[in-house]
């Protein structure tokens, strides 16, 4: 028994509202049977093959592209028939219509009909060959920022306002005991027993003042104490993204110690400055006391002016 013209009416509109929404889709859109002959596809699709609809059902993928490129395309149809459900696969093409070469995120589901019999299998091609162009040139740029961070010269590392650690180069991993991958996502406490509360509050403060503040500090760390200059400044979030704290530290650990060698030569060298000055002044008075004793007995002075050896000597007290 037919279907009352009533309904014929209703499903013809609807399939012609699914035709219509399938031709205006900017996907590649397609159908094939089970021996992989098209049974129908939309506009950008032709623009694939560089043919019309017409001249494209019945035909399979090799009287259109070259073997290789066919039998990839045949391989994954079998295989979402295999999987009975999506299968998704990224492939390039070029179209025909103008020699563009796209990347498509390619989704083939098969189809059944009522009674669960195989139809054939359904393609949906996404061009994502601009997302993958910003996915490759924000991959190249984090690259080039890491491999900055970790070339700086200086201790970097990045925290949240919670104390999390969210970068760190190398050289600051080393001074813990290991690499960044060892820490990041831990907090300050748990870094080093020493590393508590007051390294936390600093970064705090950084992150809800926005002010860059610096310190100079002898630090423990598990290698061993370092004398560190760090300065500490918010970074902007962005996108919404919370801000963080980016502490740059120098060591200064042997130029600390260098000044500390320095000046214990200096106060030796005062040190013997002060002897040898206390030496040179007692001389100068035992020669005056002969001088007075022999000018008490008549006798001319045995030693010259101790005034002009004193000048001569550099050690006039005058």
């Amino acid at each position: 028994m037919s279907n009352p013209p009533r309904i014929d009416a209703a499903l013809m509109a609807s399939e012609g509202r699914l035709r219509t929404l399938i031709d205006t889709l900017p996907d590649l859109i397609w159908l094939k049977d089970p021996d992989g002959l098209y049974l129908a596809c939309n506009p950008a699709f032709e623009r694939f093959f560089g043919a019309k609809e017409s001249q494209i059902v019945g035909r399979t993928d090799h009287d259109f592209v070259g073997d290789e490129l066919a039998d990839f395309f045949r391989d994954h149809d079998r295989e979402a028939i295999a999987a009975g459900g999506p299968k998704c696969n990224e492939e390039w093409i070029t179209l025909a219509d103008d020699g563009r070469r796209v990347l498509l995120q390619t989704t083939k589901t098969p189809i059944y009909d009522a009674v669960g019999r195989l139809i054939g299998v359904l393609g949906i091609g996404h061009d994502i060959t601009e997302r993958k162009a910003t996915e490759d040139a924000l991959r190249r740029s984090e690259a080039c920022y890491r491999q900055l961070f970790e070339c700086a010269d200086g201790l970097l590392s990045v925290y949240d306002r919670d104390g999390v650690c969210r970068l760190m180069n190398r050289k600051v991993a080393h001074l813990f005991g290991g690499e960044p991958e060892d820490f990041v996502g831990k907090r300050f406490q748990s870094l080093h027993d020493e590393f508590g509360d007051e390294y936390a509050d600093r970064v705090r403060r950084a992150i809800d003042t926005g002010r860059t503040t610096e310190y100079e500090d002898e630090v423990s760390f598990p290698t061993g104490k370092r004398w560190l200059i760090s300065r500490i400044h918010c970074v902007a979030g962005t996108d919404g993204a919370e801000p963080l704290a980016q502490i740059f530290s120098t060591d200064v650990t042997e130029r600390r110690q260098a000044e500390a060698t320095l000046q214990a030569q200096l106060d030796e060298l005062r040190r013997w400055h002060d002897v040898v000055l206390g030496r040179e002044e007692r001389i100068l008075a035992l020669k005056q006391e002969v001088n007075t004793l022999l000018a008490e007995l008549g006798r001319a002075p045995r030693y010259a002016s101790t005034r002009a050896e004193a000048a001569q000597g550099g050690l006039d007290h005058d």
